[in-house]
């Protein structure tokens, strides 16, 4: 396996670890400071797209690596170097893998560009939705997110969100990704006690799920969603960018990547001066 690129979170000091949960492509493993961190770090096939706790490695398609990893076996790096119990070390220095780092979210958009690109979110999740998808056609949130402000508000908002739905990352949680995704750039105060809310819920979900909130309260997300993020704020005459991330981020998962995009629409719709 040769590494391909490492997100900026992804250790290379020296660490201890156990492997949590294996796929067909795709390895998370959870460190020795997990109670302490309470993210999750992962190795994903270089068809998958970047993160910030992930290191993307060549292998061939045709490799199931279920084949090669045993959960809760043991993993651990040293100078460097990633190490699998039984298994091939892979190099993981800076020096020699490079580092992704997520674009810095900018807004460069008037409302009226902006309303444009709400509603071509708007209208690509109704075409996707079944009747009575919940998470797909229920604005969870209210207009106005002035309420989230508080830590009251927050938490009924939240709590009922945090671990709703089935597998390793429940659509309420997706959901929420989504909405922390477009508050960190619009209602920064907002994102933040939202985020504050959501980390101290995070018991209530997997540990994938968990990681995932974890980094997002951090201010942290894929490459497919910072993308996407990129392409609503920016003031780009044609509406093709903003299509193909959309896109790129429906591929993610069974539902997930809809689930997200509901809350990304909820944020938009909630905090932009476009919508008021």
């Amino acid at each position: 396996m040769k590494p391909v690129s490492k997100g900026l979170l992804f250790p290379e000091c020296s660490f201890d670890g156990i492997v949590h949960s294996v796929f067909r492509h795709a390895v998370n493993i959870q460190l020795s400071d997990w109670d302490k961190t309470g993210i999750l770090i992962s190795l994903l096939h270089h068809k998958f797209q970047n993160a910030p706790n992930a290191l993307r490695v060549a292998e061939a398609d045709g490799t199931d690596w279920r084949g090669l990893f045993t959960p809760a076996s043991t993993v651990y790096g040293r100078g460097g170097t990633l190490r699998f119990c039984g298994g091939v070390p892979i190099k993981i220095s800076s020096a020699t893998v490079p580092i992704w780092t997520a674009p810095c979210p900018e807004v460069s958009i008037r409302p009226a560009k902006l309303r444009v690109h709400w509603k071509e979110i708007d209208q690509c999740l109704t075409s996707l939705a079944p009747a009575g998808a919940s998470f797909w056609c229920t604005p969870f949130f209210p207009k106005s997110l002035n309420g989230l402000r508080t830590r009251e508000m927050a938490e009924a908002a939240v709590f009922p969100l945090i671990g709703a739905g089935s597998g390793l990352t429940p659509s309420g949680d997706d959901y929420l990704i989504g909405l922390l995704l477009i508050l960190q750039v619009t209602e920064p105060d907002c994102h933040k006690v939202l985020a504050s809310t959501i980390t101290r819920h995070l018991s209530r979900t997997t540990h994938v799920s968990a990681s995932y909130l974890k980094l997002a309260a951090k201010g942290h997300f894929s490459e497919a969603l910072t993308d996407l993020r990129q392409a609503i704020f920016s003031s780009c005459p044609t509406l093709v960018p903003l299509q193909r991330a959309i896109n790129r981020v429906l591929a993610v998962g069974s539902t997930s990547g809809a689930d997200t995009l509901a809350g990304v629409r909820a944020a938009l719709a909630s905090a932009t001066p476009a919508f008021h």
